[in-house]
């Protein structure tokens, strides 16, 4: 599936410094160290942040699965892809937004992998991926970056 670039209106956040991605091959294969900041579940979200979903869940729970998430190619021309490591029963949610906090894609989702493309503009020039992992009334929160090349 292709997630295109729609609306993105929602200026209510301060943007967070967007720095460092972990670079990905086009089949996923880490080309260096992981940003220590990137790709975790254990963020400690802010209000803004938290808008962004119109659900809320506990976050003080155990993790009944070793989950894990995954953007490649990073950096990558406009088209990258997620891949989650998770069971059938957990949903993800997704925000895509860029520096400027306009969110480029919301979408919640069972599947494993999903496919984004989105128009590398100036304010997209690095974007932000946050999501859940939703499951039992709990929710796994981080965020990811992800780079366009021109």
């Amino acid at each position: 599936m292709l997630y295109g670039l729609y609306a993105c209106g929602d200026t209510h956040c301060n943007p967070e410094l967007f720095t460092g991605i972990t670079l990905r091959d086009y089949n996923g294969s880490p080309l260096s160290a992981e940003d220590p900041d990137d790709w975790t579940f254990n963020d400690n979200w802010h209000e803004g942040i938290r808008n962004f979903f119109s659900e809320q869940y506990e976050t003080n729970c155990n993790p009944t699965y070793t989950y894990s998430i995954v953007a490649y190619p990073n950096p990558c021309n406009g088209i990258f892809a997620l891949s989650f490591g998770k069971d059938s029963l957990t949903k993800v949610d997704i925000r895509v937004v860029n520096f400027v906090c306009g969110t480029l894609v919301s979408l919640s989702t069972t599947q494993h992998e999903n496919n984004f493309q989105l128009e590398p503009k100036e304010e997209n020039r690095i974007v932000r991926v946050y999501y859940k992992f939703i499951k039992e009334g709990c929710e796994f929160q981080g965020h990811g970056d992800v780079a366009f090349i021109k």
